[in-house]
């Protein structure tokens, strides 16, 4: 993935989703960048909720859930619209 703005670009090494390195490009200037790799992503949610539990929150103020719910809807609107099912349903 590349990601290119007025002032340079950081190009996202494959696999983007899950890469360990950055290459950034300021004017003439380019660095590589290591970065470790935690977990597969759901690591961020878990520590999220856990964020919330400890202080007593009922929802997340960065995805309240009536997003939550929203996204879902569209996703089985979608769903709908290609004709996607899954098992169980």
């Amino acid at each position: 993935a590349l990601l290119v703005g007025e002032n340079g670009s950081i190009r996202l090494h494959t696999p983007f989703y899950a890469g360990t390195k950055v290459t950034l490009q300021i004017g003439g200037d380019t660095e590589e960048v290591e970065l470790p790799l935690s977990g597969n992503g759901y690591n961020y949610q878990a520590a999220a909720v856990m964020d919330c539990l400890r202080a007593g929150e009922r929802q997340s103020t960065v995805m309240p859930l009536d997003e939550s719910l929203a996204i879902m809807q569209l996703l089985d609107q979608i769903r709908a619209q290609i004709g996607l099912t899954y098992p169980g349903e």
